[in-house]
């Protein structure tokens, strides 16, 4: 995957924000410690733990980003696809 391809996909969400002023997207590096402790009330991490590595620190960094009461969403393939343990209407509705 290119940065570039990755910052045009970025950027249709940003794009969709119109008029939103409690939603803003972010790009960094999940192990970078620019971003400041508890400012997040939604971290996303899609395929990355099991393609970086690094579990423990990942999920651990995604925790540090959030605000009392966020909420962390955590996909990766299982084989055969995307599923959710325990199920939760949340994760279809992701």
């Amino acid at each position: 995957m290119s940065l570039a391809w990755i910052n045009r996909r970025i950027a249709w969400p940003r794009g969709l924000n119109g008029g939103l002023e409690n939603v803003s997207f972010h790009q960094s590096g999940i192990l970078d410690k620019d971003l400041p402790a508890e400012s997040f009330d939604f971290v996303h991490l899609r395929f990355v733990p099991t393609t970086v590595g690094k579990h423990d620190a990942m999920v651990g960094a995604a925790a540090r980003l959030l605000k009392l009461g966020g909420i962390i969403a955590l996909q990766e393939g299982n084989g055969i696809g995307i599923d959710c343990f325990s199920p939760h209407d949340a994760f279809s509705r992701l």
